[in-house]
């Protein structure tokens, strides 16, 4: 029996990515996020997630994309991620949450690095849907060490 993954796909600067829903926990709009002073500038602040406190981490600057209009409402993904034995909780701004989708194991394909604008080390493949291509995201891989212990400390 094929394996089938269940993804959540989300736009990120009229790009079309996708997480793999185990590490999803809930899809926020609007939340307020206070910022936090003196940290890494993909660092967009933190919010209150059921009485925890959550790093949210902008995603167009972790992948080097230009800022999103001002006028777009924040649309937070909150993500539980196993990296090196320790479970982090944190936040992701998306520009607009798809749907989920499930993709077979064997429809994805991978992808060269060649001229990729963000790190390949973070996809996993990419999957084509009708004119263009789904980049599917492996979102422990997104989050080095150093940046997993300074969100967890």
């Amino acid at each position: 029996m094929e394996k089938i993954n269940s993804f959540l796909s989300f736009i990120l600067n009229k790009e079309l990515f996708a997480i793999n829903v185990k590490n999803v926990l809930e899809v926020i709009q609007g939340p307020e996020i206070t910022p936090i002073p003196k940290t890494s500038d993909y660092i967009k602040g933190i919010i209150n997630f059921r009485g925890e406190v959550l790093t949210v981490v902008e995603s167009r600057k972790k992948f080097n994309m230009p800022d999103a209009p001002k006028e777009m409402e924040e649309i937070i993904v909150v993500l539980e991620l196993e990296v090196n034995d320790l479970i982090v909780k944190l936040g992701v701004t998306v520009d607009k949450v798809k749907d989920v989708i499930e993709i077979k194991a064997t429809e994805i394909k991978p992808i060269p690095d060649l001229g990729l604008k963000y790190n390949p080390d973070f996809v996993i493949g990419a999957i084509k849907i009708n004119e263009g291509f789904l980049m599917l995201l492996d979102a422990e891989k997104i989050f080095s060490t150093e940046e997993v212990e300074l969100l967890v400390n």
